[in-house]
């Protein structure tokens, strides 16, 4: 199997070997895929995986100078389509969070189109090196609108530029969580405040222009036309805001 090696398979009980075969390849034919659908279904699959869990935490145990290979077992289970598979290496990867082939391959997870709970809880929680979680957070921005508000908080940190770009992807509902947590005396720049002003969004704006009043209003004067065109808004309270600022 790619991304094992002969011992780390030896060490896989040969249900364990099947699980893993049905939710990590990707190639699978028709008839694998049909068997992970049976899985999906069936009551055993928790007790496999935690049988799983337990022979690759046994077969470290007794291979403490194997941390290469870990890592490579660990990197090809982050390719598996299959949400619990890719928690429980990561639930084994703290110590190696700050490897770049790790951090290129959670980017990879972080990418997709649906972002399972667990996973981004997990990922968010990972004991990362302030280089190595701004690395990711800028590399995985623009999917950020499918990231849970959680692994939001926990990527940008206190880091202006990570903020910045995320801005520029999330959500209108989690814009607000980052526009509130922008440092006094750092100001967005004109591309970030123009995308943010075209949304009708009421949380946003009203997040969006209390925030200049009070942070930095300077950057009002070059947003002129669309602050008057907000004084015309449905929202009461993002009518004040605008009038604030013109």
């Amino acid at each position: 199997m790619k991304g094992l090696s002969p011992e780390e398979l030896e060490a896989l009980a040969p249900e364990t070997k099947q699980v893993i075969y049905n939710y990590a390849e990707s190639e699978a034919d028709s008839s694998s895929q049909a068997q992970d659908t049976e899985l999906d279904n069936s009551a055993d699959i928790d007790a496999i995986l935690d049988k799983y869990e337990n022979e690759i935490k046994n077969f470290y145990a007794n291979h403490p100078n194997s941390e290469q290979a870990e890592l490579n077992a660990i990197l090809f289970r982050l390719k598996s389509p299959n949400p619990g598979v890719i928690n429980t290496a990561l639930k084994h990867s703290g110590h190696l969070a700050n490897k770049p082939e790790f951090r290129r391959a959670l980017c990879e997870v972080l990418k997709r189109p649906v972002i399972d709970e667990g996973t981004a809880k997990l990922a968010g929680s990972l004991p990362f090196e302030p280089s190595t979680r701004r690395q990711l957070a800028l590399d995985s921005a623009e999917n950020s609108a499918n990231f849970p508000a959680g692994l939001i908080i926990n990527l940008i940190g206190d880091d202006f530029a990570v903020m910045e770009k995320f801005l520029l992807f999330v959500t209108p509902e989690n814009a607000p969580l980052i526009i509130r947590r922008i440092p006094s005396g750092k100001v967005p720049c004109y591309s970030v405040l123009h995308h943010l002003l075209r949304s009708d969004d009421e949380k946003l704006l009203v997040s969006l222009l209390s925030a200049m009043k009070m942070k930095f209003p300077q950057a009002a004067q070059a947003h002129k036309k669309r602050l008057y065109d907000l004084e015309l808004h449905p929202s009461p309270a993002v009518r004040a805001w605008a009038r604030q600022l013109g």
